[in-house]
């Protein structure tokens, strides 16, 4: 009777190995499933409500514009409004604020290149006791709460703000400039760009 408790232990050491892969499996599934439940969920929906309210039209209700899809009398009637997406092109505001955000943007790029580079590369090939302190310097600012920092800004580059009065005082404006705040903005958002390059900078010989 003691002869077949070897085919049994390699039996159930067969069960628990099988077990043991599907619950693997099922822990990548679920793993890799969470962040598309999380782009869904907090991105996509959201995005197909808005979607859904620019092709309706606005009416005194809750919530406060019409159905899209309607049925009565054995008929469904699905009723789009593309006002909104016609005023885009009539409405020449629109297409110069796309023009100066592209402006804005390529600027700000251009500029966190030229600035940014050097950096890189002056913090890559730096001794390391110096490295880790520079690279702390740049990801600190990221560790304070983010409308924190955009309260703080808004501080500096507003009509009335620092650098304007600042400006104002040196005399290199006249007047309060609005566009001033752009630029430096861009390429405060951009200072994380400084991190690809100097990952490229370290495996680069001097």
């Amino acid at each position: 009777m003691s002869k077949p408790e070897p085919a049994t232990r390699v039996a159930a050491g067969i069960d628990t190995s099988w077990l043991t892969r599907m619950q693997m499996a099922h822990g990548r599934k679920l793993v890799i499933a969470l962040p598309y439940v999380w782009l869904i969920l907090l991105f996509l929906l959201p995005f197909l409500i808005v979607f859904k309210i620019s092709l309706a039209e606005m009416a005194r209700a809750i919530p406060p514009y019409s159905d899209l899809v309607e049925w009565g009398d054995s008929q469904l009637s699905i009723m789009l409004n593309l006002g909104n997406f016609l005023q885009l092109t009539d409405d020449p505001l629109y297409f110069e604020a796309y023009l100066q955000s592209l402006q804005v943007a390529g600027i700000s790029t251009i500029c966190c290149l030229l600035l940014a580079y050097p950096l890189a590369w002056a913090v890559a090939h730096s001794k390391p006791s110096t490295r880790n302190i520079l690279l702390l310097l740049v990801i600190l600012p990221s560790w304070t709460s983010f409308l924190i920092r955009v309260y703080a800004w808004m501080g500096i580059l507003k009509n009335n703000g620092v650098l304007n009065n600042f400006l104002l005082w040196l005399g290199v404006i006249d007047s309060a400039a609005d566009d001033s705040a752009h630029q430096p903005g861009g390429l405060y958002r951009h200072r994380v760009r400084l991190s690809a390059l100097y990952g490229a900078g370290r495996s680069t010989p001097p």
